[in-house]
């Protein structure tokens, strides 16, 4: 278990054309932030989702039309001295279906969104490869 406090919040709004998960990491670098949670909403026009398909692989699909982002959650971590974005993201269309899964690059914002960021004091989030699963996860 980790506990650590959140301190600072850094708010940005992430403009029309960027990857989502590009610019997030980019903020957190501005921000020189090693350990936090973000939360995001806005609008893509393209998705770039994954759905963990096991042996540290994702089973990658696009969604390309307006979608609003009903939720976006994820977390800022340290892995071999670079900053690592983990993130889940919830799309839905104008006829109400919604989308899941890993965010992957190639997410690209439509319009606008706004990412807040809490960083996290008294701890470092770090991220390894686990064999068993061939994913990089969070070492708490």
């Amino acid at each position: 278990m980790i506990r650590a406090t959140c301190t600072d919040v850094i708010v940005r709004r992430l403009q029309h054309g960027e990857d989502l998960l590009i610019a997030v990491e980019n903020v957190a670098k501005e921000a020189n932030v090693h350990s936090g949670v973000f939360l995001l909403i806005g609008a893509l026009d393209k998705a770039s989702l994954g759905f963990y398909a096991g042996g540290g692989r994702f089973r990658p699909f696009n969604i390309e039309r307006e979608l609003e982002i009903a939720s976006c959650i994820g977390n800022v971590a340290d892995e071999d001295a670079r900053i690592v974005v983990h993130a889940h993201m919830t799309v839905v269309d104008s006829d109400g279906k919604t989308h899941g899964g890993h965010v992957l690059t190639g997410c690209r914002i439509y319009i606008q969104a706004e990412l807040m960021i809490f960083e996290m004091k008294g701890t470092e989030l770090k991220r390894k490869i686990d064999e068993a699963s061939g994913l990089h996860v969070l070492q708490a």
